[in-house]
């Protein structure tokens, strides 16, 4: 038979080359299962399909296995670094304390100054740190309640001409100017003594504090001063509350009763503390590590010059 008797186009003749049968032999080029094929290599790549009853998921943990000597490593590790970290804490707390660097926490709402006396302060002096804390709150709480009683007599109208309004304004200075003025005048300076267990800062703290009891002493007793027809009375002290009783201004002489007394615990408790922090500084040779300390600046700075 010629090869022009067959018909090109003819569907009988057409084969398909990916069926399992053919003129080739029973089983198809790309069959799989036929060793030797072309497909065999790639379906032995192909992944196991999942254990029956496995679900879609699988634990990725299950073959993971930690050795009790590995996780006491990892725990020596840790430790380690641990105390590097507190240690290089310290270090830079020191390095701090030496520059004066020092974290603000109070007032807790504004943070403006440095006062954690526990911390900061030795344990056998925190007593004495705390009683000096409460003075120095009890410094602000005066001042600010002298104001009531101040006030009141200049709205009620109880001295003629301006006097009334001065007296205010006298007491509103007091405290603008002794709140801030008592911490850097004594209470900073006792901090600092205490912290540092320094001679100097306590010697710097009397100085100070002498001027804290002279006028809380004034504001006790606070005198009527008279400049012509003016009458000062910006203080609820004693004898300013004597002279408001002697007018028949009851309501009032009760504020200035208040103010007195507040003034009159101020200054006993003020006087404690100078001779409990006086007995500290006498006691444990403080005032002579001062006079050491003192020694060693003058021949420090003489030798300098």
């Amino acid at each position: 038979m010629s090869r022009f008797d067959q018909n090109p186009f003819d569907e009988e003749t057409e084969r398909n080359p990916y069926s399992q049968s053919g003129p080739r032999g029973s089983a198809s080029f790309f069959d799989s299962r036929q060793p030797g094929s072309a497909m065999t290599g790639m379906s032995s790549n192909r992944p196991s399909p999942l254990p029956a009853g496995s679900g879609s998921t699988f634990d990725v943990t299950s073959d993971v296995q930690f050795s009790p000597r590995a996780l006491r490593k990892k725990q020596k590790e840790l430790q380690s670094w641990e105390a590097a970290l507190r240690q290089k804490e310290e270090e830079l707390a020191k390095r701090e304390d030496s520059l004066g660097i020092m974290t603000k926490n109070f007032p807790p709402f504004f943070p403006l100054i440095r006062n954690n006396i526990r911390e900061d302060v030795p344990e056998y002096l925190q007593g004495l740190m705390f009683l000096g804390f409460w003075v120095w709150m009890g410094t602000m709480a005066a001042l600010l309640y002298n104001l009531v009683p101040i006030t009141a007599t200049w709205v009620a109208g109880a001295y003629e001409g301006s006097a009334g309004f001065v007296n205010f304004f006298m007491a509103l200075l007091y405290f603008i100017i002794g709140v801030p003025g008592s911490y850097f005048l004594w209470y900073s300076r006792l901090y600092y003594g205490m912290r540092k267990d320094s001679g100097v800062g306590m010697a710097f703290f009397f100085c100070g504090f002498t001027t804290h009891l002279l006028f809380f002493i004034f504001a006790s007793i606070s005198p009527l001063i008279w400049i012509g027809q003016f009458r000062g009375t910006s203080f609820a002290g004693v004898v300013t509350t004597i002279d408001v009783f002697t007018h028949g201004w009851g309501i009032i002489g009760i504020f200035y009763a208040i103010g007195a007394a507040l003034f009159v615990a101020e200054t006993t408790v003020s006087f404690v503390l100078v001779t409990r922090v006086l007995a500290y500084f006498r006691g444990t040779g403080t005032a002579v590590r001062m006079k050491e300390e003192a020694a060693r600046s003058a021949a420090l700075n003489s030798s300098v010059v």
